[in-house]
């Protein structure tokens, strides 16, 4: 009789410690993974609360002030290729790094759990529609899209405006000429 493998989950803490404690419950519930391995990714000063729960067998954390130190726990946890990523995703714009994070991330599987704690497992099928519902809709989804496409030729714009005007000014001739 062969015993199915064990998943690991890491589980990003995409929101506030209580609501990600018991998206623990939620993953290790019959329904979705009762036999993971979850690891927890949290911030610095929460370690303490992740160590104390009994089902997380790994707790890493980062700090926002160490860069250095927070890629390279990221490079950790991309190079050990979780069989499940798992991110809470609730309306609040809150822990927007984790939850980009949550996409960049090398996985099998990538479980989004809502706000009320029911989750999906994301796939092509599911992506658009949880791109504009998460986002606040397709009209959201498309402005944001539409402001990342025009920030560059704006930004160059503005370059290559202030360049000519120092260059101007370095001539010697005045910007404007009333007559």
């Amino acid at each position: 009789m062969s015993s199915q493998p064990v998943l690991e989950v890491l589980l990003l803490q995409t929101d506030h410690h209580e609501k990600t404690t018991q998206a623990i419950s939620v993953i290790r519930s019959r329904q979705v993974a009762p036999d993971a391995r979850i690891s927890i990714l949290c911030h610095q000063d929460l370690l303490h609360v992740f160590e104390g729960i009994p089902e997380v067998e790994e707790v890493f954390t980062y700090d926002p002030n160490n860069l250095y130190g927070a890629l390279r726990v990221i490079w950790q946890l991309a190079r050990s290729r979780y069989d499940v990523v798992a991110a809470l995703f609730s309306e609040q714009p809150i822990f927007r790094k984790q939850k980009l994070l949550f996409f960049l991330l090398p996985a099998q599987r990538h479980l989004v759990l809502h706000a009320n704690l029911d989750c999906f497992y994301l796939n092509w099928h599911t992506f658009w529609w949880f791109l504009t519902r998460q986002a606040g809709g397709i009209i959201f989804v498309f402005r944001k899209l539409i402001r990342i496409f025009l920030f560059v030729p704006r930004f160059a714009y503005l370059l290559i405006w202030l360049t000519l005007m120092n260059l101007t000014r370095a001539r010697g001739r005045p910007v404007h000429r009333d007559q």
